[in-house]
């Protein structure tokens, strides 16, 4: 049991610092394209385009982190072993994600609204920055809306795979068939 807890403790440290990661490439890409935007008329705007793409990468490591940390938790929770406390807070965690968070914390919040937010915000940044037009199928506005609107489908698709894969683990453990 100690091997799976130091388990869990490592996995939530990279996952915390993945999310740090997160905003500092968020705001390192996002500062020097603005920054070297203004210095000398050219291409560097362009870099915004990848901020969808990066918070994708990150939310999509985060993700399989956190059900990995699930994935032990269920099994210190249902599995054969003498801890009674791991199993009692197991069980506790349990009821407190699936009532009172919804099974929405604080940092899955966190971590799909940043990307959400990046991928919106992107597109009227891109353009301005670039001093672009506003119609959407021109060279390179037209990259900053395919960028906004795939950053946006991405993180709501990887939140519902991410929904359902904690739904069919928890269907695993109950002996329900998984979807």
């Amino acid at each position: 049991m100690e091997t799976l807890r130091t388990e869990l403790i490592e996995t939530q440290k990279v996952r915390s610092d993945l999310m740090k990661w997160k905003l500092l490439i968020v705001a390192g890409v996002g500062g020097a394209a603005l920054g070297f935007s203004k210095d000398a008329p050219g291409s560097a705007h362009l870099a915004h385009a990848v901020l969808p793409l990066a918070c994708f990468y990150v939310d999509l490591c985060c993700r399989h982190l956190s059900l990995r940390n699930k994935a032990i938790g269920l099994f210190v929770m249902f599995g054969k072993h003498d801890d009674l406390v791991l199993k009692n807070y197991e069980e506790f965690y349990s009821k407190i994600s699936g009532k009172v968070w919804r099974r929405l914390s604080l940092e899955s919040a966190a971590l799909v609204g940043l990307t959400l937010f990046v991928s919106i915000v992107i597109v009227p940044v891109g353009i301005l920055a670039g001093g672009h037009e506003w119609y959407p199928f021109s060279w390179p506005s037209g990259l900053f809306y395919c960028s906004g609107i795939l950053g946006v489908l991405s993180a709501l698709a990887l939140q519902s795979w991410y929904m359902s894969q904690r739904k069919n683990m928890d269907k695993l453990i109950t002996g329900k068939k998984p979807n």
